[in-house]
């Protein structure tokens, strides 16, 4: 059966939002897939924050998402730049905080990380990532007592966390025996 011009042109206007949507949706996944290829999580978050349609709190998302994976490929000031830009869109973003201290932390700047880790873990004392990304911070500054603390209280929250159990072995070992 032929449809009519008049059903035709109807159905367009009503597929057309949807196939836009899904666009949408596939950059939006893959952008947030951090198993994603990085080249191509990092292009798929640039669409997804280059859609002016797009809610502000998708596009934090999207350059949180973005900042990870910049810092994946080393390149780390791009990735601070963009969990600033995250957190200038949604200033109480515990994810972005903590994002953007780990990435100080691993460009070898923990000092200018240790706010957005304090932060991090006052907007979600119960996230173990937070604890022990100011666990590592306060390790690197020399605060073992303080990283040791943060490392037992993110094992609480997550016993898996294999970053913290060797944070824990590490400080333990470096203790002096009496």
């Amino acid at each position: 059966m032929r449809l009519s011009l008049k059903a035709l042109l109807l159905s367009s206007f009503i597929i057309a939002p949807f196939s836009v949507s899904l666009c949408q949706t596939a950059d939006y996944d893959l952008c947030r897939d951090d198993d994603s290829e990085t080249e191509a999580r990092i292009a798929a978050c640039a669409r997804v924050i280059d859609d002016t349609k797009v809610p502000q709190d998708f596009r934090a998302q999207a350059y949180l998402n973005r900042g990870e994976a910049l810092a994946d490929k080393g390149d780390f000031d791009a990735a601070i730049a963009d969990e600033t830009v995250a957190l200038k869109i949604k200033p109480n973003f515990a994810e972005a905080h903590n994002l953007r201290a780990w990435i100080h932390f691993k460009a070898g700047r923990a000092r200018e990380g240790l706010p957005d880790a304090e932060r991090a873990a006052t907007l979600a004392p119960s996230n173990a990532h937070a604890l022990d990304t100011r666990a590592h911070i306060y390790e690197a500054l020399g605060r073992k007592e303080e990283a040791l603390a943060d490392y037992n209280r993110a094992l609480a929250i997550d016993a898996g966390l294999s970053e913290s159990k060797d944070g824990v072995a590490r400080l333990q070992a470096a203790r002096p025996t009496p």
